[in-house]
């Protein structure tokens, strides 16, 4: 299971007291960060068959980084007769040619199979972590311009919602005086709306405006902390938050003043939706996206196997699986504070703030586990039934029938909590072959 990601990978630094980059940190690539690259070029192909393709008047050939699958097997047939047609149109009054005409057609059609079920894979850095898609088939315009098109949907997606540019969308809504009215951008417009709404239905346990907290307990864009902040000063940065304070008509949002607020619990799963349309956009059906451990598959793997990936058994120190999943045209994400907390004389704080109190959750809710069939709101989801807990969070989990995998600290160890409709998906997968 080596080759399997894993569900929860979002905090990559994996170091105490750092909550792990949100939406649009830390500018570069981390150390040991995986760059871009892409795979499937026609290089590696055979020079008959790429000149095949490429030689063949008015048909335009695959262009660089393009699988010798992207013209289809029709092209294959079609071509392999212009080419020989001359010699085969005499040859095939010969019984004896079919055979071995027959055979070499039953080559090329295996080949052509073979070239639609590679699996394809490009990858680089984002949001202060990285994101990777895996597909197969053939992009419409060839592997470059996905690549292109890949990262420029992310860097759209930065330049709206990131706390960590001076100049995006969402840092000058926050630095804006109060009673300005700011014209949203599409998309902001949309994840800030679908966060408004959480924050309505989990009565403030979701709030995007907790940016103030989380900056102040050292897990957001300030610098580290690793001893609690005085209390005053969490009083003084709860009058600063609340979600109900924000206006939002439309596209058209209003800075009440003072109001700072942090899509980074969001985004990340916006991001990979967006990932997933471009694909779409380029013909692409059988795919798995990822970014910073939030994840969507669609499809099939190669000949027809599942997409599986592994939910980590949240234990600080290790590195274990808790369970597999195969993932069926649905997103994944999950939410947990085993790898991103400081200590102090013994007593961990967790990364995960209840703007209802200001102060880190002291429950015993290991990871929160959501498969939905957005991962905007899988990715929302699992930070809004952490802050909830192992009682509200499941009971807010099973009255909206969602299926979710909670994973509970006990002296005998992790015990798994898992609400009926996650129960279903996986009795469901046991009766798969």
């Amino acid at each position: 299971m080596t080759d399997m990601p894993v569900a929860y990978r979002s905090m990559i630094y994996d170091r105490p007291g750092k909550a792990g980059p949100g939406v649009g940190e830390t500018p570069g690539v981390a150390p040991g960060m995986a760059t871009p690259s892409l795979v499937a070029s026609t290089a590696d192909m055979p020079v008959a068959y790429r000149s095949m393709i490429d030689d063949r008047p008015g048909q335009a050939g695959p262009g660089e980084g393009e699988t010798i699958a992207n013209h289809g097997r029709a092209l294959f047939i079609d071509t392999a007769y212009w080419r020989l047609g001359p010699v085969l149109g005499a040859a095939m009054k010969s019984r004896l040619f079919l055979i071995p005409f027959t055979l070499l057609l039953l080559l090329i059609l295996s080949a052509c199979d073979d070239a639609q079920q590679r699996l394809s894979a490009l990858s680089g850095p984002t949001m202060g972590t990285t994101w990777s898609v895996k597909f197969t088939g053939s992009p419409r315009d060839g592997i470059p311009a996905l690549k292109t098109e890949l990262e420029a949907a992310l860097e759209q997606v930065n330049q709206e919602m990131s706390t960590y540019r001076p100049d995006s969308d969402l840092s000058r809504f926050n630095q804006a005086e109060a009673g300005t009215v700011q014209t949203l951008p599409e998309d902001f417009a949309k994840v800030l709306a679908a966060a408004l709404k959480l924050s309505g239905d989990t009565n403030g346990a979701y709030d995007v405006t907790v940016g103030p907290l989380v900056n102040l307990w050292g897990f957001g864009p300030d610098p580290d902390r690793f001893e609690p902040p005085a209390d005053e000063d969490v009083q003084a940065a709860l009058k600063r938050i609340g979600w109900q304070r924000l206006t939002l008509q439309g596209r058209e949002a209003t800075q009440p003043g003072g109001l700072y607020v942090d899509l980074s619990s969001i985004a990340k799963g916006f991001g990979v939706d967006k990932l997933a349309g471009v694909l779409k956009e380029a013909g692409i059906s059988n795919y798995l996206v990822e970014v910073g451990g939030e994840l969507v598959a669609s499809g099939t793997k190669p000949y027809g196997q599942p997409w599986r990936v592994a939910i980590e058994r949240p234990e600080v120190g290790k590195r274990e699986v808790e369970k597999v999943l195969k993932l069926h045209d649905i997103a994944i994400a999950t939410s947990g504070d085993y790898r991103n907390f400081f200590e102090e004389d013994g007593k961990l704080f967790s990364h995960t703030i209840d703007p209802r109190t200001g102060y880190p959750v002291t429950h015993h809710l290991a990871s929160v586990t959501v498969l939905h069939k957005s991962c905007m709101m899988a990715d929302a989801l699992a930070t809004a039934l952490t802050v909830l807990g192992p009682e509200e969070g499941v009971a807010f989990a099973r009255e909206h029938e969602l299926p979710v995998l909670f994973i509970v600290r006990t002296n005998e160890g992790p015990k798994e909590i898992l609400t009926p409709a996650f129960q279903a998906v996986l009795d469901s997968q046991k009766q798969e072959k």
